[in-house]
Parts: C-alpha cells; sequence; structure tokens
C-alpha cells in the first residue's frame, strides 16, 4: 500500500453509532466508568488518551511500520517521559545544548529527574565544544540517538 493511502485510511474505522467514515472530535475529558471503577473502552483522562489521539497513534505506527505509538499532549510531556524511561542503574552523561527550552533546564535542575545523570551543557554552535562532548563517551547524547528504544 502507498504512503499516501495509509496516511488516508490508517487508524480509522466505521463510526459504530452514527456509520461516519470519517473520525468524530471527543472533546470530552473524562470516560464513562463501570461500577467496578474500570473503564470499560480503556479511555479515563483524555490528557493520557482518548479515541482521536489512539487513531493518530495507530495511523503513525503504520506509517512507520513499528509495534505501535504514544503521542504526548505537550512536548515537556514527551520530553519527561523520553528522560524517565532511560535506565538509571549506572551513571548516565548526557549532553544538552545551553539554549534548551527553560521548561527542560527547570526539570533537570529542580527535580529528582536531573539528579540521575551528569548532565553537561554545550554550546551547540561550538563543533569544537560538541566534538570535545563527544569524545567524552556520552551515554546519552548526539552520537547516541539511534540506539534510543524508538522507531
Amino acid at each position: 500500500m502507498r504512503l499516501e493511502t495509509k496516511a488516508i485510511h490508517a487508524g480509522r474505522s466505521i463510526d459504530s453509532a452514527t456509520s461516519s467514515v470519517t473520525m468524530p472530535l471527543h472533546p470530552s475529558t473524562t470516560f464513562e466508568r463501570a461500577e467496578d471503577g474500570f473503564y470499560p473502552n480503556a479511555f479515563a483522562y483524555s490528557r493520557e488518551s482518548n479515541p482521536n489521539r489512539r487513531a493518530l497513534e495507530d495511523c503513525l505506527t503504520s506509517l512507520e511500520e513499528g509495534d505501535d505509538c504514544v503521542t504526548f499532549a505537550s512536548g515537556m510531556a514527551a520530553i519527561t517521559s523520553l528522560i524517565e524511561t532511560l535506565p538509571v542503574d549506572q551513571p548516565r552523561r548526557m549532553i544538552m545544548p545551553d539554549d534548551m527550552y527553560h521548561g527542560i533546564r527547570s526539570l533537570l535542575s529542580e527535580t529528582d529527574i536531573g539528579s540521575k545523570f551528569d548532565i553537561e551543557i554545550v554550546d551547540m554552535t561550538d563543533l569544537h565544544a560538541v566534538e570535545e562532548a563527544v569524545k567524552n563517551n556520552p551515554t546519552v547524547g548526539l552520537h547516541r540517538v539511534e540506539a534510543w528504544p524508538f522507531h
């Protein structure tokens, strides 16, 4: 199947309630809870998952020919999740740009997340400084991105 065809059809299904061929928007922030406390359709709160996000993730998974996909409501949620998934059972060194988003800098300097890593801040416009930082063998950084468990 061509990429364009996949992009149109992946993650889509006929809406059982209306027979619509286009996914309806689901603006609900919360979803039905069964008497036992569980969520029968696996959707609890829209920031963590909702039918529209799941359809997007299914589409992206298909386009990337991956196993699954995760999308986030914000860039901070994405970077926090990425950093939190890195193993910390051994010393970890990160190379980060000196002009990074302030929220990421705060996450790394003002929470316990940053304390799990030896973080080196580098002026990424200075290629010599980047080369020197990479020579010091970061476990997370420029030359190891391809080793992260993402497709």
